[in-house]
Protein backbone atom coordinates (compact mmCIF):
# COMPACT_ATOMS: atom_id res chain seq x y z
CA UNK A 1 0.00 0.00 0.00
CA UNK A 2 3.16 2.46 0.44
CA UNK A 3 3.90 1.45 -3.06
CA UNK A 4 0.68 2.53 -4.42
CA UNK A 5 1.17 5.83 -2.36
CA UNK A 6 4.22 6.51 -4.21
CA UNK A 7 5.89 6.12 -0.57
CA UNK A 8 8.10 3.05 -1.32
CA UNK A 9 9.89 1.34 -4.25
CA UNK A 10 8.61 -2.21 -5.67
CA UNK A 11 11.00 -3.49 -4.23
CA UNK A 12 9.85 -3.03 -0.78
CA UNK A 13 12.58 0.27 -0.02
CA UNK A 14 10.23 3.12 2.32
CA UNK A 15 10.84 6.53 1.40
CA UNK A 16 11.09 7.65 5.18
CA UNK A 17 11.24 11.03 5.07
CA UNK A 18 8.41 11.55 2.86
CA UNK A 19 6.06 9.24 4.75
CA UNK A 20 7.10 11.15 7.77
CA UNK A 21 6.35 13.95 6.57
CA UNK A 22 3.22 12.89 4.99
CA UNK A 23 2.23 11.28 7.97
CA UNK A 24 2.58 14.51 10.02
CA UNK A 25 0.49 16.71 7.20
CA UNK A 26 -1.90 14.11 7.88
CA UNK A 27 -2.40 14.08 11.67
CA UNK A 28 -0.49 17.32 13.30
CA UNK A 29 1.39 16.82 16.23
CA UNK A 30 -1.23 17.50 18.73
CA UNK A 31 -3.09 14.71 17.50
CA UNK A 32 -0.29 12.26 17.67
CA UNK A 33 0.90 14.20 21.22
CA UNK A 34 -2.17 13.40 22.83
CA UNK A 35 -1.93 9.57 21.23
CA UNK A 36 1.33 9.46 22.97
CA UNK A 37 2.46 8.33 19.10
CA UNK A 38 4.38 11.87 17.93
CA UNK A 39 7.33 12.09 15.47
CA UNK A 40 9.76 14.05 14.33
CA UNK A 41 11.22 14.68 11.28
CA UNK A 42 15.07 15.18 12.90
CA UNK A 43 14.92 11.92 14.99
CA UNK A 44 16.47 8.87 12.59
CA UNK A 45 14.27 6.33 14.81
CA UNK A 46 11.09 6.76 15.73
CA UNK A 47 8.02 4.18 15.68
CA UNK A 48 6.14 4.78 12.60
CA UNK A 49 9.95 4.21 10.62
CA UNK A 50 10.02 1.06 13.13
CA UNK A 51 6.87 -0.52 11.84
CA UNK A 52 6.57 -0.56 7.97
CA UNK A 53 10.25 -2.45 8.52
CA UNK A 54 10.52 -6.49 9.39
CA UNK A 55 7.87 -7.09 12.55
CA UNK A 56 11.12 -7.16 15.25
CA UNK A 57 8.77 -5.46 17.29
CA UNK A 58 5.27 -5.46 18.87
CA UNK A 59 3.64 -1.99 18.40
CA UNK A 60 0.55 -0.68 20.40
CA UNK A 61 -2.73 -1.16 18.52
CA UNK A 62 -3.81 2.64 18.64
CA UNK A 63 -0.31 3.05 16.43
CA UNK A 64 -1.61 0.42 14.12
CA UNK A 65 -4.89 2.27 14.07
CA UNK A 66 -3.46 5.15 12.99
CA UNK A 67 -1.61 3.79 10.21
CA UNK A 68 -4.74 2.19 8.57
CA UNK A 69 -6.63 5.29 9.25
CA UNK A 70 -3.79 7.56 7.39
CA UNK A 71 -3.54 4.73 4.46
CA UNK A 72 -7.62 4.93 4.12
CA UNK A 73 -8.05 0.77 4.81
CA UNK A 74 -10.15 -0.30 7.22
CA UNK A 75 -8.56 -3.60 9.65
CA UNK A 76 -10.89 -6.08 7.49
CA UNK A 77 -9.72 -5.05 4.32
CA UNK A 78 -5.90 -5.02 5.52
CA UNK A 79 -6.22 -8.33 7.07
CA UNK A 80 -6.16 -11.33 4.67
CA UNK A 81 -8.98 -14.06 4.79
CA UNK A 82 -7.39 -17.09 6.61
CA UNK A 83 -5.84 -19.55 3.73
CA UNK A 84 -7.47 -22.54 3.00
CA UNK A 85 -5.19 -25.69 4.22
CA UNK A 86 -1.93 -25.73 2.25
CA UNK A 87 -2.33 -22.41 0.69
CA UNK A 88 -0.89 -18.71 2.16
CA UNK A 89 -1.82 -15.53 1.98
CA UNK A 90 -0.35 -13.03 -0.68
CA UNK A 91 -0.24 -9.37 0.26
CA UNK A 92 2.73 -8.68 -1.89
CA UNK A 93 2.53 -5.34 -4.61
CA UNK A 94 0.86 -6.70 -7.58
CA UNK A 95 1.42 -3.90 -10.23
CA UNK A 96 0.47 -5.82 -13.01
CA UNK A 97 -2.58 -8.17 -11.02
CA UNK A 98 -2.61 -11.73 -10.75
CA UNK A 99 -1.47 -14.04 -13.24
CA UNK A 100 -1.83 -16.00 -15.30
CA UNK A 101 -1.14 -13.09 -17.68
CA UNK A 102 -1.67 -12.66 -21.02
CA UNK A 103 0.86 -14.13 -24.29
CA UNK A 104 1.51 -11.31 -26.89
CA UNK A 105 3.17 -13.04 -29.04
CA UNK A 106 1.32 -13.12 -32.77
CA UNK A 107 2.51 -16.20 -34.10
CA UNK A 108 1.27 -18.72 -31.36
CA UNK A 109 -2.12 -20.12 -31.00
CA UNK A 110 -2.71 -18.90 -27.66
CA UNK A 111 -2.26 -15.45 -28.43
CA UNK A 112 -4.24 -13.32 -26.25
CA UNK A 113 -4.89 -15.60 -24.14
CA UNK A 114 -3.84 -15.83 -20.07
CA UNK A 115 -1.05 -18.48 -20.24
CA UNK A 116 2.10 -16.91 -18.93
CA UNK A 117 2.68 -18.16 -15.14
CA UNK A 118 6.71 -16.36 -15.21
CA UNK A 119 6.87 -13.19 -14.06
CA UNK A 120 10.05 -10.54 -12.62
CA UNK A 121 9.35 -7.46 -11.71
CA UNK A 122 12.63 -5.01 -11.04
CA UNK A 123 13.08 -1.30 -10.72
CA UNK A 124 13.56 0.93 -13.46
CA UNK A 125 16.75 2.89 -12.53
CA UNK A 126 15.21 6.21 -14.48
CA UNK A 127 11.84 6.32 -13.31
CA UNK A 128 11.66 4.31 -10.07
CA UNK A 129 8.57 2.68 -11.45
CA UNK A 130 8.05 -0.93 -11.77
CA UNK A 131 9.15 -3.19 -14.86
CA UNK A 132 7.56 -6.28 -15.73
CA UNK A 133 9.28 -9.28 -17.64
CA UNK A 134 6.90 -11.62 -19.02
CA UNK A 135 8.39 -15.45 -19.71
CA UNK A 136 6.06 -17.55 -21.83
CA UNK A 137 6.35 -21.42 -22.81
CA UNK A 138 6.35 -20.49 -26.58
CA UNK A 139 9.33 -18.66 -26.09
CA UNK A 140 8.56 -14.97 -26.69
CA UNK A 141 9.63 -12.61 -23.62
CA UNK A 142 8.06 -9.05 -23.26
CA UNK A 143 8.49 -5.74 -20.98
CA UNK A 144 6.77 -3.39 -20.13
CA UNK A 145 6.64 -0.56 -17.39
CA UNK A 146 3.88 -0.50 -14.76
CA UNK A 147 2.15 -0.39 -13.13
CA UNK A 148 -1.21 -1.46 -15.24
CA UNK A 149 -3.98 1.18 -14.50
CA UNK A 150 -6.99 -0.32 -17.28
CA UNK A 151 -7.54 -3.65 -19.01
CA UNK A 152 -5.75 -2.20 -22.17
CA UNK A 153 -2.32 -2.07 -20.86
CA UNK A 154 -2.28 -5.84 -20.36
CA UNK A 155 -1.94 -5.81 -23.74
CA UNK A 156 0.96 -3.34 -23.97
CA UNK A 157 4.42 -4.58 -24.85
CA UNK A 158 7.36 -1.87 -24.08
CA UNK A 159 10.09 -3.89 -25.34
CA UNK A 160 10.45 -7.37 -26.99
CA UNK A 161 13.23 -9.22 -25.23
CA UNK A 162 13.11 -12.60 -27.19
CA UNK A 163 10.34 -14.26 -29.99
CA UNK A 164 10.78 -17.50 -29.69
CA UNK A 165 10.81 -20.72 -31.67
CA UNK A 166 6.99 -20.36 -32.58
CA UNK A 167 7.71 -16.65 -33.68
CA UNK A 168 10.93 -17.57 -35.82
CA UNK A 169 9.05 -20.73 -37.61
CA UNK A 170 5.92 -18.91 -38.46
CA UNK A 171 8.42 -16.21 -40.29
CA UNK A 172 10.30 -18.69 -42.49
CA UNK A 173 6.57 -19.71 -43.38
CA UNK A 174 5.31 -16.24 -44.30
CA UNK A 175 8.82 -15.81 -46.17
CA UNK A 176 9.64 -18.85 -47.73
CA UNK A 177 6.43 -20.34 -48.05
CA UNK A 178 3.80 -17.82 -48.89
CA UNK A 179 5.97 -15.60 -49.88
CA UNK A 180 4.65 -12.13 -48.36
CA UNK A 181 6.31 -9.05 -49.17
CA UNK A 182 8.66 -7.30 -46.33
CA UNK A 183 5.49 -5.29 -44.90
CA UNK A 184 2.73 -7.18 -45.19
CA UNK A 185 5.19 -9.67 -43.23
CA UNK A 186 5.75 -7.42 -40.90
CA UNK A 187 2.31 -6.73 -40.22
CA UNK A 188 1.08 -9.75 -39.58
CA UNK A 189 4.09 -10.05 -36.90
CA UNK A 190 3.53 -6.96 -34.94
CA UNK A 191 6.92 -5.89 -36.12
CA UNK A 192 8.43 -3.33 -38.02
CA UNK A 193 10.16 -4.17 -41.38
CA UNK A 194 13.66 -3.56 -40.22
CA UNK A 195 13.19 -6.43 -37.53
CA UNK A 196 11.71 -8.59 -39.97
CA UNK A 197 14.99 -8.09 -42.18
CA UNK A 198 17.18 -8.48 -38.96
CA UNK A 199 15.84 -11.66 -38.71
CA UNK A 200 15.38 -12.90 -42.46
CA UNK A 201 19.49 -12.24 -42.30
CA UNK A 202 20.34 -13.88 -38.91
CA UNK A 203 18.24 -17.30 -40.42
CA UNK A 204 19.35 -16.91 -43.52
CA UNK A 205 16.06 -17.38 -45.06
CA UNK A 206 14.85 -16.69 -48.56
CA UNK A 207 13.10 -13.84 -48.75
CA UNK A 208 11.29 -12.29 -52.14
CA UNK A 209 11.68 -9.20 -51.42
CA UNK A 210 15.64 -9.64 -51.71
CA UNK A 211 15.91 -11.43 -55.03
CA UNK A 212 14.05 -8.49 -56.41
CA UNK A 213 16.76 -5.91 -55.53
CA UNK A 214 19.87 -8.31 -57.22
CA UNK A 215 20.19 -6.71 -60.18
CA UNK A 216 20.22 -8.92 -63.58
CA UNK A 217 23.09 -9.06 -66.53
CA UNK A 218 23.31 -12.10 -68.52
CA UNK A 219 26.89 -11.02 -69.45
CA UNK A 220 27.69 -11.06 -65.97
CA UNK A 221 25.30 -13.46 -63.60
CA UNK A 222 24.37 -17.23 -63.92
CA UNK A 223 21.24 -18.27 -62.30
CA UNK A 224 21.53 -21.66 -61.81
CA UNK A 225 19.78 -23.32 -58.64
CA UNK A 226 21.29 -22.84 -55.28
CA UNK A 227 21.27 -26.36 -54.75
CA UNK A 228 23.76 -27.02 -57.88
CA UNK A 229 26.38 -24.40 -57.50
CA UNK A 230 29.64 -25.74 -55.98
CA UNK A 231 31.68 -23.24 -54.27
CA UNK A 232 33.83 -21.73 -56.31
CA UNK A 233 30.67 -21.01 -58.49
CA UNK A 234 29.08 -19.44 -55.37
CA UNK A 235 32.30 -17.34 -55.23
CA UNK A 236 31.93 -16.35 -58.62
CA UNK A 237 28.41 -15.56 -58.29
CA UNK A 238 28.53 -13.55 -55.71
CA UNK A 239 31.62 -11.58 -57.00
CA UNK A 240 29.59 -10.86 -60.61
CA UNK A 241 26.76 -9.23 -58.67
CA UNK A 242 28.32 -7.13 -56.47
CA UNK A 243 30.69 -5.85 -59.40
CA UNK A 244 27.73 -5.37 -61.58
CA UNK A 245 25.85 -3.13 -58.51
CA UNK A 246 29.15 -0.82 -58.74
CA UNK A 247 28.82 -1.01 -62.23
CA UNK A 248 25.02 0.27 -62.25
CA UNK A 249 25.53 2.28 -59.60
CA UNK A 250 29.05 4.21 -59.14
CA UNK A 251 28.59 6.68 -56.91
CA UNK A 252 27.21 4.81 -54.34
CA UNK A 253 28.93 4.03 -50.80
CA UNK A 254 29.58 0.95 -49.16
CA UNK A 255 26.94 0.53 -47.18
CA UNK A 256 24.42 1.57 -49.55
CA UNK A 257 25.39 -1.28 -51.86
CA UNK A 258 25.20 -3.14 -48.97
CA UNK A 259 20.99 -2.72 -49.09
CA UNK A 260 20.81 -3.41 -52.14
CA UNK A 261 22.59 -7.14 -52.14
CA UNK A 262 22.82 -8.04 -48.38
CA UNK A 263 22.64 -11.34 -49.08
CA UNK A 264 25.34 -11.26 -51.16
CA UNK A 265 27.45 -9.21 -49.25
CA UNK A 266 26.80 -11.55 -46.39
CA UNK A 267 28.32 -14.34 -48.44
CA UNK A 268 31.45 -12.69 -49.38
CA UNK A 269 32.12 -10.85 -45.70
CA UNK A 270 32.00 -14.45 -44.26
CA UNK A 271 34.03 -16.07 -47.48
CA UNK A 272 35.70 -13.58 -49.19
CA UNK A 273 36.45 -10.78 -47.17
CA UNK A 274 39.88 -10.02 -48.45
CA UNK A 275 38.25 -9.85 -52.39
CA UNK A 276 35.64 -7.91 -50.80
CA UNK A 277 37.61 -5.01 -49.19
CA UNK A 278 39.55 -4.80 -52.48
CA UNK A 279 37.01 -4.68 -54.59
CA UNK A 280 34.63 -2.31 -52.81
CA UNK A 281 34.15 1.56 -53.15
CA UNK A 282 36.49 3.26 -50.84
CA UNK A 283 35.31 5.05 -47.39
CA UNK A 284 34.21 8.41 -48.29
CA UNK A 285 34.74 11.48 -45.63
CA UNK A 286 33.06 14.43 -45.56
CA UNK A 287 34.80 17.68 -45.86
CA UNK A 288 33.35 20.52 -42.82
CA UNK A 289 32.90 23.83 -44.53
CA UNK A 290 35.22 26.05 -42.90
CA UNK A 291 32.76 28.36 -41.14
CA UNK A 292 35.58 29.95 -38.66
CA UNK A 293 34.16 32.19 -36.01
CA UNK A 294 35.78 35.25 -35.14
CA UNK A 295 36.58 34.77 -31.64
CA UNK A 296 37.72 38.43 -31.27
CA UNK A 297 34.12 39.72 -31.90
CA UNK A 298 32.91 36.58 -29.97
CA UNK A 299 35.15 37.40 -26.92
CA UNK A 300 34.39 40.98 -26.48
CA UNK A 301 30.62 40.19 -26.75
CA UNK A 302 30.91 37.53 -24.34
CA UNK A 303 32.69 39.85 -21.84
CA UNK A 304 29.68 42.34 -22.07
CA UNK A 305 27.14 39.48 -20.90
CA UNK A 306 29.56 39.18 -18.28
CA UNK A 307 29.77 41.61 -16.52
CA UNK A 308 26.46 42.58 -16.30
CA UNK A 309 25.80 39.49 -15.80
CA UNK A 310 27.93 39.76 -12.49
CA UNK A 311 26.42 42.91 -11.37
CA UNK A 312 23.22 41.34 -11.40
CA UNK A 313 24.30 38.91 -9.32
CA UNK A 314 26.05 41.01 -6.91
CA UNK A 315 22.71 43.27 -6.82
CA UNK A 316 20.75 40.05 -5.43
CA UNK A 317 19.00 40.33 -2.28
CA UNK A 318 20.72 37.22 -0.79
CA UNK A 319 24.42 37.00 -1.44
CA UNK A 320 24.99 34.32 -4.64
CA UNK A 321 28.71 32.94 -4.56
CA UNK A 322 30.14 34.73 -7.96
CA UNK A 323 31.30 30.85 -9.76
CA UNK A 324 32.48 30.83 -13.64
CA UNK A 325 29.35 27.80 -14.03
CA UNK A 326 27.13 30.59 -12.52
CA UNK A 327 27.68 33.29 -14.61
CA UNK A 328 27.55 31.14 -17.27
CA UNK A 329 24.31 29.68 -16.58
CA UNK A 330 22.82 33.13 -16.07
CA UNK A 331 24.34 34.38 -19.27
CA UNK A 332 23.09 30.94 -21.56
CA UNK A 333 26.75 29.62 -22.53
CA UNK A 334 27.36 27.41 -20.24
CA UNK A 335 29.24 25.03 -23.21
CA UNK A 336 30.96 27.54 -25.06
CA UNK A 337 32.85 28.87 -21.70
CA UNK A 338 33.34 25.67 -20.05
CA UNK A 339 34.60 24.44 -23.45
CA UNK A 340 36.31 27.67 -25.07
CA UNK A 341 37.57 29.69 -22.45
CA UNK A 342 40.78 29.58 -23.52
CA UNK A 343 39.70 31.19 -27.13
CA UNK A 344 37.96 33.87 -24.97
CA UNK A 345 41.37 35.64 -23.61
CA UNK A 346 39.19 38.87 -22.15
CA UNK A 347 36.61 36.85 -20.33
CA UNK A 348 38.68 34.66 -18.97
CA UNK A 349 40.41 37.43 -17.45
CA UNK A 350 37.91 39.28 -16.34
CA UNK A 351 36.53 35.77 -14.80
CA UNK A 352 39.65 35.25 -12.72
CA UNK A 353 39.40 39.16 -11.22
CA UNK A 354 35.75 38.13 -9.33
CA UNK A 355 35.52 34.41 -9.08
CA UNK A 356 34.88 33.61 -5.65
CA UNK A 357 36.35 31.15 -3.23
CA UNK A 358 34.91 29.96 -0.70
CA UNK A 359 35.83 31.87 1.93
CA UNK A 360 35.37 35.05 0.27
CA UNK A 361 31.77 34.46 -0.48
CA UNK A 362 32.08 33.81 3.28
CA UNK A 363 33.14 36.67 3.90
CA UNK A 364 30.91 38.42 2.05
CA UNK A 365 28.30 37.17 3.57
CA UNK A 366 29.75 38.24 6.64
CA UNK A 367 29.30 41.92 5.51
CA UNK A 368 25.98 41.40 4.20
CA UNK A 369 24.84 39.98 7.57
CA UNK A 370 25.93 42.79 9.45
CA UNK A 371 24.68 45.16 7.05
CA UNK A 372 21.10 43.71 7.50
CA UNK A 373 21.21 43.62 11.22
CA UNK A 374 22.32 47.52 11.17
CA UNK A 375 19.12 48.12 9.05
CA UNK A 376 16.99 46.42 11.40
CA UNK A 377 18.75 48.43 14.57
CA UNK A 378 19.41 45.52 16.27
CA UNK A 379 22.77 45.06 18.41
CA UNK A 380 25.36 43.16 16.20
CA UNK A 381 26.57 40.72 18.22
CA UNK A 382 29.05 37.24 16.92
CA UNK A 383 26.60 34.77 16.58
CA UNK A 384 24.01 36.86 15.04
CA UNK A 385 26.19 37.58 12.03
CA UNK A 386 27.26 33.90 12.05
CA UNK A 387 23.58 32.62 12.06
CA UNK A 388 22.04 35.13 9.53
CA UNK A 389 25.48 34.49 7.07
CA UNK A 390 25.07 30.95 7.41
CA UNK A 391 28.57 30.13 8.26
CA UNK A 392 29.24 26.36 9.50
CA UNK A 393 31.49 25.87 12.64
CA UNK A 394 35.61 25.11 11.06
CA UNK A 395 35.66 28.87 9.10
CA UNK A 396 38.80 30.19 8.87
CA UNK A 397 40.60 32.78 10.74
CA UNK A 398 40.39 35.58 7.91
CA UNK A 399 36.72 34.70 8.09
CA UNK A 400 36.97 35.10 11.64
CA UNK A 401 38.82 38.92 11.43
CA UNK A 402 36.27 39.74 9.64
CA UNK A 403 33.44 39.16 11.49
CA UNK A 404 35.38 40.91 14.51
CA UNK A 405 36.08 43.54 12.22
CA UNK A 406 32.04 44.24 11.26
CA UNK A 407 31.71 44.49 14.99
CA UNK A 408 34.18 47.03 15.42
CA UNK A 409 33.35 49.05 13.10
CA UNK A 410 29.53 48.76 14.33
CA UNK A 411 30.94 50.01 17.76
CA UNK A 412 32.74 52.72 16.41
CA UNK A 413 29.95 54.16 14.43
CA UNK A 414 27.67 54.13 17.79
CA UNK A 415 30.25 56.11 19.79
CA UNK A 416 30.69 58.89 16.87
CA UNK A 417 27.06 59.28 17.17
CA UNK A 418 26.92 59.42 20.98
CA UNK A 419 29.49 61.95 21.00
CA UNK A 420 27.99 64.28 18.21
CA UNK A 421 24.56 64.03 20.14
CA UNK A 422 26.45 65.11 23.30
Amino acid sequence: MLIERGLATVTGRVYQRELLGEFLYFYGHTTLTALNSDISLEAPHNWLSAIVRKPRKVFHPIRHLLLFQFLGISIGTFLPKPPSRGQTGDLSYQPFGTGPWLCLNPAADHYHQPVVTHLEISLCGDTKKPVGKFSCSCGFIYCRTGPDCSQEDAYRIGKIKAVGSVWQQKLQYLVEIEQLGLRETARRLHVDPRTINRYVQSLELTARWRSLNIPQSSDLIESPSTASISSNKSQTYHQNIWLALQAEHPQASKTALRRLAPATYIWLYRNDQEWLTQNSPALKTSVRPNNRVDWQLRDEQILAEVKEAVQNLLAAEKPVRITVSKVAKAIGHLALIEQHLDQLPLTRVYLESVVETIEDFQIRRVQWAAKILNQQSKVIEPWKIIRLAGLKPGYSEKVGRAIAFEITRTFNKEELLMISET
